[in-house]
């Protein structure tokens, strides 16, 4: 059943961020496959858990229809979906580029997919341009300096990127996030126009509790209104905040606070994630997305080297007392491998055969140059045909460019 909770209720009726993960079983569940070298591969297979075990991913959306998550794939058609502050949203509502984390079954080999049973995607920052650097790649938002790149996915709406952004215009920020450092590295831009409220999620200092407030970076956070605050809220701690959308005379003005990662999921239980290192004392002892990370008995197929503090990587692993022990660590390296793989797969929504572009999921794509057809050619493509198209994001950042599409799969 899906339940949409009011806004309101943020940090009384708030489920965690990692849903399902803290609520999963302690039972031995699969651990995915990574995919190496900072491309996402569409490949799919069982873990070591079995074929239909129970998993949990955490990662960017990189397919659509079924859904890929750091390119996995996973049916969605029955799962229950939803945003971190527990409202539910039909399947169309996903993104590419969007940060999801995802509960479910394991890929089979009849199938070639797992299941996902929950879904929930995340966004870091709402709220307004401050400015942007184009040459540092970077946009400013509530005070948080957000990177951009190659992998970055803008919405259609968000013509010419970086550069199209104007001060005080409201953006939604999926993204990759460093807590010891601040650092946001943007998966996915969208418009956040009409929104009735901003909200922030980063790592906790200067709390004052008798002044009730907190900053992240240099943004105050200003919570002495709320009737209360969740358990554990201190330094260091990554806490969400939503906030008025006007600064009051003590910083923003939160109505709600909630932590972030506020516990790891219980013995036995693997975990498939993709964050920002933090916390480093080596590449076998780290954090990632708040979670401990022993990997002193991991594989590294992209070498230990690059593994340091703000370096992305993929994780594979299972919880044993109180810590991820990783079996693989994976650097993920902007543009690698010319950049992420996307798939896309439905019916043609619209199409422009001048511009040998077409809709699919809201997705712009594009057919032009050398592109490998199978079931048919560029002639059979139609509005409510359905296609598999598997690609990278173009230059643009709004467009996927296909090198493979599949007719009538």
């Amino acid at each position: 059943m899906r339940n949409v909770l009011p806004r309101s209720s943020l940090g009384a009726l708030r489920r965690p961020y990692l849903l399902g993960i803290a609520l999963v079983a302690p039972i031995a569940v699969a651990v995915l496959v990574a995919c190496g070298g900072g491309g996402d591969g569409m490949t799919s297979a069982p873990g070591s858990g079995g074929e239909g075990a129970q998993t949990v991913a955490s990662g960017t959306l990189t397919g659509l229809g079924s859904i890929y998550v750091n390119g996995i794939e996973y049916d969605d058609s029955a799962a229950t979906i939803t945003d971190d502050l527990g409202n539910s949203f039909p399947a169309s509502a996903l993104k590419l580029g969007m940060q999801v984390q995802l509960t479910g079954k394991d890929p089979t080999t009849s199938t070639g997919m797992g299941n996902a049973g929950t879904i929930v995607f995340t966004s870091n920052l709402e709220g307004p341009v401050d400015s942007t650097d184009a040459t540092a790649s970077t946009v400013t938002v509530l005070g948080q300096t957000v990177g951009v790149n190659v992998d970055t996915v803008w919405d259609t709406t968000l013509v010419n990127g970086l550069a199209g952004l104007t001060a005080g215009e409201l953006l939604k920020v999926y993204s990759l996030y460093d807590g010891a450092t601040g650092r946001y590295i943007a998966s996915r831009v969208e418009p956040d126009a009409g929104v009735t409220r901003y909200k922030l999620r980063g790592t906790v200092s200067n709390l004052d509790t008798t002044a009730k407030t907190y900053t992240v970076g240099p943004t105050k956070i200003d919570y002495s209104g709320l009737a209360s605050v969740p358990d554990g809220l201190a330094n260091d701690k990554i806490a969400t905040a939503e906030l008025q959308t006007t600064m009051g005379a003590n910083g923003w003005v939160a109505t709600g606070v909630q932590l972030h990662n506020n516990g790891l999921p219980g013995n036995h239980v693997n975990v498939h994630v993709r964050g920002m290192i933090a916390d480093a004392n080596s590449a076998t002892s780290f954090t990632l997305d708040g979670w401990p990370v022993d990997a002193s008995g991991a594989t590294f197929p992209s070498g230990q080297e690059g593994i340091v503090e703000g370096a992305s990587v993929q994780v594979d692993g299972i919880v044993t007392n109180g810590a991820v022990i990783a079996t693989t660590v994976d650097l993920q390296v902007p543009g690698g491998h010319h950049g992420m793989d996307f798939q896309v797969h439905g019916p043609i929504d619209g199409i422009n055969a001048n511009r040998q572009t077409f809709v699919l999921r809201g997705t712009l794509v594009s057919y032009a140059g050398d592109v490998a057809f199978t079931g048919g050619s560029a002639s059979d493509l139609k509005v409510g045909t359905k296609v598999l198209v598997q690609g990278k994001l173009a230059a643009d950042g709004n467009t996927v460019q296909a090198v493979k599409i599949s007719i009538n799969q």
